[in-house]
């Protein structure tokens, strides 16, 4: 369900460069994103849409100790511009 909310939303972005935008994030045990850093970037325009698209998309599941004590972890994620 991810991937199709991030290329419904990226289809809505007009622009004549196409590439990758990598981000990387924590996921805390509360659901919420923080520490979003770019790890590769294509433009500061399309950065800054990729970012948004990953912190206003579905809500991200814990990482969990043994299966069960949910914990921070960390996720990378690829937002393709075509």
């Amino acid at each position: 369900n991810f991937r199709k909310y991030v290329s419904s939303e990226t289809a809505k972005v007009a622009n004549d460069v196409e590439g990758q935008v990598r981000l990387s994030f924590r996921v805390t045990s509360k659901r919420v994103l923080t520490d979003v850093t770019i790890e590769k970037s294509l433009s500061e325009e399309l950065d800054d849409r990729a970012k948004q698209i990953v912190l206003t998309g579905p809500k991200w599941v814990p990482a969990k100790v043994h299966g069960h004590q949910p914990t921070d972890g960390f996720a990378l994620v690829v937002v393709e511009f075509k």
